[in-house]
């Protein structure tokens, strides 16, 4: 069995709590976040937040379409296999929380988001990408603890990502293509299967910091590019 890092164990909202009264953010107390869609929808002309994690959703309706102001989303903690066509409407969301849901492919909707700069995909039960068109802002893309195998070219539809995050996949290789991302300051492959340094990582220019903990590999992979890598924090016991 994989070692895990150790997750947050503070107490999550009920859904009776989640579905409670608009309050306010404590990064912007004059901004009002939702946590019910329904109320959302009557206030959609001015709606910037909305808070609808763990709240046993299996679907969205069409309606989510009409959110045009929407800039985060939570939608953790769910059961979403899929988003409805009109998620692609959503042109000014900026913050997507997708993890802990039940989607099995990168959703096709997402493609259609220009301004989206975080996305977190973690704990779902991805196996590949290949549905990944172009997301040319993105900043922060987790997709740990998925059921990743492998990657492909779709790796470069994120040309501006900097913060990559594939801890406790499966994967033993990185593609080729990694090396568009030239922006990329952190990379996390903690908890994969890898036996040496990926040689994709010496073209990332701007790579500062790597975790390889918990993957099998040696202290003879490491120095095998020591002398290439010395900019580098490798993270490997």
């Amino acid at each position: 069995m994989k070692k895990k890092r150790k997750k947050n164990t503070s107490p999550t909202k009920t859904s009776q709590q989640q579905k409670s009264n608009p309050s306010k953010t404590e990064e912007h107390p004059t901004q009002t976040i939702y946590t019910n869609l329904e109320e959302a929808l009557q206030n959609k002309n001015h709606l910037t937040h909305l808070q609808l994690s763990h709240q046993d959703l299996t679907s969205l309706p069409p309606e989510i379409g009409e959110l045009t102001h929407l800039k985060t989303l939570n939608l953790s903690g769910n059961f979403l296999t899929q988003l409805p066509p009109t998620f692609h409407k959503l042109k000014a969301l900026t913050w997507l929380d997708l993890s802990h849901n039940s989607f099995l492919s990168f959703p096709k909707a997402l493609n259609h988001l220009p301004n989206l700069k975080y996305l977190n995909l973690s704990s779902n039960q991805l196996e590949n990408l290949t549905t990944a068109e172009k997301l040319p802002h993105l900043q922060t893309l987790n997709l740990s603890e998925n059921l990743l195998q492998t990657l492909g070219p779709e790796i470069s539809a994120f040309p501006s990502l900097q913060h990559l995050n594939l801890a406790n996949n499966f994967l033993r290789s990185l593609p080729p293509q990694l090396q568009n991302l030239t922006l990329l300051r952190e990379l996390d492959l903690y908890g994969n299967r890898f036996q040496q340094l990926p040689p994709t990582i010496l073209e990332l220019k701007n790579l500062q910091k790597i975790d390889m903990a918990q993957n099998p590999l040696s202290q003879l992979a490491i120095n095998q590019y020591k002398d290439k890598i010395k900019h580098l924090q490798i993270i490997w016991s």
